[in-house]
């Protein structure tokens, strides 16, 4: 995908939000108005105030539905979602501007070509291979809320990847989990792993989101409508090797968190709903035991309680993940 097809996704302004103007300044300046209008929205600031502060990041960065400065009614009255929706633009111009000039350069090639450019090894997988009818199993035990059409796998390579996991070698509970990206996000994530930026966040705080459930990650697939190499609505994902270690189990959100307690590695969110567990899969990674839970959701009568439906899993370590499949779906 050509730089360009980001800003669609999200209506910026291409005569205005230029590579030039894609700087640290600018992401510094963002993240200082995304603060402040969290701490608005935190001591209930009066409606003049978020929209004094919406202005100054619409002044910054320019869309194209919205004249320079101006602030939708939106962004007043539900100023936590349309916050959330921002950080997502952000994350992905950031990500974006880490391979702008390789994606100008390779736009007109192939996506086996691509890869290559990027850094990364790629396989395709053999459609009858046990390796892909795994995944097409693990895929498809989703209920039908998002479930894409499995197209096409391949196992990812990144030497980096492997470089920054060294610290985290002795955690010794892994899972393979799902990852889902807006299609203007996949080449940055190939060249430069999954990040953890100043824009990054959720209900469980500035890490990394991953879930066994395709269906619950596929919501954040950014798809390319239409057709792209010939299939139509495509959207990828990324099966990820996650080293999970101890795990602290919570049942409500929690925004402020930016690591786990003390004593655990990584933050579950567990669902009322989960993978059953008896019918997980193992597989090994560079001699490393890896569970693939393939199973269907089940009600977990533990967490019948909990606040989250569908469980999720948070890392705030960036050598904690490996990017282990790149998946390619077709979206209805």
């Amino acid at each position: 995908m050509k730089p360009t097809a980001v800003y669609n996704f999200f209506s910026t302004d291409t005569n205005k939000v230029t590579l030039e103007k894609l700087n640290e300044k600018l992401f510094d300046k963002t993240e200082e108005i995304f603060s402040d209008i969290e701490k608005a929205v935190k001591f209930r600031k009066p409606p003049s105030v978020l929209r004094e502060l919406w202005t100054k990041f619409y002044q910054t960065i320019a869309h194209q539905d919205q004249e320079r400065g101006s602030c939708p009614q939106q962004a007043v009255d539900n100023p936590e979602v349309h916050l959330f929706k921002k950080k997502e633009l952000m994350s992905i111009l950031s990500d974006t501007r880490l391979t702008w000039n390789t994606l100008e350069e390779i736009g007109h090639m192939s996506l086996e070509e691509q890869f290559h450019q990027l850094g990364c090894k790629l396989r395709l997988l053999e459609k009858d291979s046990e390796e892909y009818k795994l995944l097409e199993e693990y895929a498809g035990a989703c209920p039908n809320s998002r479930r894409g059409t499995l197209l096409d796998v391949w196992s990812v390579h990144r030497p980096q990847d492997k470089i920054r996991a060294e610290e985290h070698a002795k955690l010794d509970y892994r899972k393979l989990l799902w990852y889902g990206v807006n299609v203007a996000q996949m080449a940055a994530v190939l060249q430069h792993g999954l990040r953890i930026t100043p824009f990054s966040g959720g209900s469980l705080g500035k890490g990394i989101y991953l879930t066994p459930e395709h269906a619950k990650a596929s919501w954040n697939v950014g798809v390319h409508w239409g057709k792209y190499e010939d299939e139509r609505n495509v959207g990828f994902m990324f099966l990820v090797e996650t080293a999970l270690g101890r795990m602290r189990y919570i049942k409500m959100g929690n925004s402020s968190l930016t690591r786990p307690p003390d004593g655990f590695n990584s933050i579950a969110a567990k669902g009322r709903l989960e993978p059953d567990p008896s019918n997980d899969e193992m597989r090994k990674f560079d001699g490393k035991r890896v569970v693939v839970p393939i199973g269907p959701p089940v009600p977990q009568k533990e967490f019948e309680a909990s606040g989250f439906l569908q469980s999720q899993y948070v890392v705030y370590d960036e050598g904690q993940v490996q990017l282990r499949y790149l998946t390619k779906f077709s979206f209805a």
